[in-house]
């Protein structure tokens, strides 16, 4: 991480940020995220710069009101596009090598049914992803005709897939259950809610100081390779262009949701409780850590509760409320993705740490043929020590919390296809015994996943420079 030795922003410049970042587009419940691969450069960079005014940004805009569209570029892509070979060699190891390479698979669990001989996209005999397009509005007749006026038969582009992203009318995933609450704010746009949940916008967007206080790294541009000055001044490096200034990574995988074996499965187990009045429901709520509603098992452990929703933040305390897991089990779902409070060796370090490894989710669900599923986007600064750490460390851990010792994610967990007969279990702390549920199948399976660079408006105007400028590489 570079140190600060320039003025530290106090005020997001929300119209370099690409709006996504900052919106879930809520009222646009309709979605399509394109993946393509580049085939021609300058006809794709003519077309950019051609529809680069269709792209929304943060801050007041005025174009196209009932729909949003943004982009973003895997490594290949900006390599393609041809950004100077000393600003790619700065960008983090993970996104340079993306998540087909082999230490990624081990790190993310991409294995068995997961493996990427079973991706629809983004496998290793997939074309090269090299740009995904993310188009949202507020009716299916209006997406359709944004896609059309898109004309992608002009861009230089292959289409490799289109996927829907549309909003269920409640927010909820293929299971059932209520998805995206609890996301993290950002300190610099006068956030509300508990302390708790308010970040330094450097946790997410590169060129703002994160929760170490510091700057993120952030690939830099000599200044000579930008004659026409369209990147900003380098905060970290004096002297240096920030092409990386106002972007953020953005992660994102396709999650096929095995809707009937999570319900069967649910439903056999129920009925060998002990506890006849516990059925599949409170079953899958133990798993997950929320009851269908979204309301938290921690503050509504016996049935569900929508009243017990916390608004947007969705503060509540696990080291005061459920130290023992008795509520909210220590494996589920969601005490894993954020364990707030409850890490050893106390409250305050436990909040302290996870405050260093949060993500902004921009999922939705997507339907293709039989198929169901989550498109699964979230957006960090350091997909290592976020994204993937939250995966490794936090869902696929079978020792989690120092309190487990053979269980990850009940819900999107990793399973060793090397060692078939450690079977998939989840405990249920109680008193005076737990109840143990084993033999757990996977009830996600990959179907694609790939790390973009989501760039500023500045950044995106000097990666057309260079195609308009078309100086060979080896000028730099």
């Amino acid at each position: 991480m570079a140190q600060n030795p320039l003025a530290v922003p106090t005020v997001l410049e929300e119209s370099e940020i690409q709006r996504l970042l900052l919106s879930g587009y809520a009222s646009l419940p309709y979605g399509q995220i394109f993946l393509f691969t580049i085939h021609d450069s300058a006809r794709f960079s003519d077309w950019l710069e051609q529809h680069s005014l269709d792209l929304s940004y943060g801050g007041p805009t005025a174009a196209h009101e009932h729909s949003r569209l943004n982009l973003a570029f895997t490594y290949a892509a900006l390599e393609l596009l041809g950004l100077p070979s000393t600003t790619l060699e700065q960008f983090p190891l993970e996104f340079q090598q993306g998540p087909l390479s082999p230490r990624r698979l081990r790190i993310l669990g991409d294995t068995g049914s997961s493996s990427p001989s079973e991706w629809h996209w983004g496998g290793p005999d997939d074309p090269e992803v090299h740009l995904t397009l993310l188009l949202y509005a507020k009716d299916l007749t209006i997406l359709e005709k944004r896609e059309k006026e898109l004309s992608f038969h002009t861009s230089g582009l292959k289409l490799i897939q289109k996927s829907p992203a549309h909003l269920d009318p409640e927010h909820k995933d293929h299971f059932g259950f209520k998805d995206g609450i609890v996301q993290p704010q950002l300190r610099e746009r006068s956030p509300r809610g508990p302390a708790e949940n308010i970040l330094p916008s450097g946790e997410f967007i590169l060129g703002y100081h994160n929760a170490r206080e510091e700057y993120p790294a952030s690939p830099s541009v000599q200044d000579r390779q930008d004659p026409d000055h369209n990147l900003p001044e380098h905060r970290a490096t004096p002297g240096a262009k920030d092409f990386g200034c106002n972007g953020s990574f953005l992660v994102y995988r396709q999650l096929k949701q095995n809707v009937t074996e999570f319900w069967d499965f649910l439903e056999n187990k129920a009925a060998e409780l002990p506890e006849k009045e516990k059925d599949a429901t409170w079953l899958a709520a133990k798993m997950v850590g929320r009851w269908p509603s979204g309301a938290p098992l921690t503050l509504s452990p016996d049935q569900d509760d929508p009243n017990q929703l916390e608004g947007p933040n969705d503060y509540f305390s696990y080291a005061e409320k459920d130290p023992d897991g008795l509520r909210c089990p220590f494996a589920s779902h969601v005490r894993r993705s954020n364990p707030r409070d409850a890490l050893y060796p106390n409250a305050a370090l436990s909040t302290q740490f996870t405050r260093l490894h949060r993500i902004i989710r921009r999922g939705r669900p997507y339907t293709l043929g039989e198929e169901k599923g989550l498109n699964f986007l979230c957006f960090n600064a350091d997909i290592a020590n976020q994204f993937e750490f939250i995966q490794h460390d936090w869902m696929n851990n079978p020792k989690f919390a120092d309190v487990l010792y053979d269980e990850s994610d009940p819900i999107s967990g990793y399973q060793d296809p090397k060692h078939p007969e450690l079977t998939h279990n989840f405990s249920i702390p109680g008193k005076p015994l737990r109840t143990r549920v084993s033999g757990l199948p996977r009830f996600v399976d990959v179907r694609g996943s790939a790390y973009f660079f989501m760039p500023s408006r500045k950044a995106l105007h000097f990666l057309i420079s260079l195609q308009n400028r078309k100086t060979p590489q080896s000028a730099w």
